[in-house]
């Protein structure tokens, strides 16, 4: 008799799930049915592809920031860094670069440094962090860097974009010249 009632429970519990729970059951909702806010008004659900760019950044100012000696390092905060990148991609060409980093220094110049970046493009911002690490070149005429960079865009028509870029980065030991070459992607 027990196993009846819970068969009589169950089958009324289907019902119910095929037929609904009210006199006005509504339909099985379709992907058209639910309201998506973008800031164009409108979103695909196609996969984004990834445009593929390469550049070079080129210094234009510098400011030394703040820096402590600690043993046989050398700690900088906080030190801003402007240039220029040329790219292969219209939207990132003639960009100005804005950076804020740490660093931390032996006595070549050598050591880890991370930190943030912004520039202004297609209408918006595009912001994100950059890590990486300076060393003295194999032949030693130079320094040099490896760095990575993430970014997301804000606002106008890079809203939402991602940027992954890497760099490899060159500098005169005397500081005369300072350059990077660029590649990575935007999607």
């Amino acid at each position: 008799m027990k196993t009846l009632k819970c068969l009589s429970v169950l089958l009324a519990f289907i019902g119910l799930f095929f037929i609904g729970c009210s006199e006005k059951s509504s339909p099985v909702a379709s992907s058209t049915d639910f309201a998506v806010s973008s800031p164009s008004g409108s979103i695909s659900l196609e996969k984004v592809t990834p445009t593929a760019f390469t550049g070079s950044e080129s210094a234009i100012d510098f400011t030394v920031g703040k820096y402590v000696g600690h043993g046989n390092r050398l700690v900088g905060k906080d030190v801003w860094f402007k240039s220029l990148w040329t790219s292969s991609l219209q939207l990132l060409d003639g960009a100005v670069v804005y950076y804020t980093f740490n660093a931390s220094f032996n006595a070549m110049g050598e050591g880890p440094m991370n930190g943030k970046f912004t520039m202004a493009v297609g209408g918006g911002t595009l912001e994100g962090t950059v890590i990486g690490k300076m060393f003295l070149a194999s032949d030693g005429t130079e320094l040099q860097g490896t760095f990575n960079y993430v970014g997301i865009g804000k606002g106008g028509s890079i809203d939402g974009m991602k940027l992954t870029c890497s760099e490899l980065y060159h500098e005169a030991l005397d500081y005369t010249y300072a350059y990077g070459d660029l590649n990575g992607y935007i999607k």
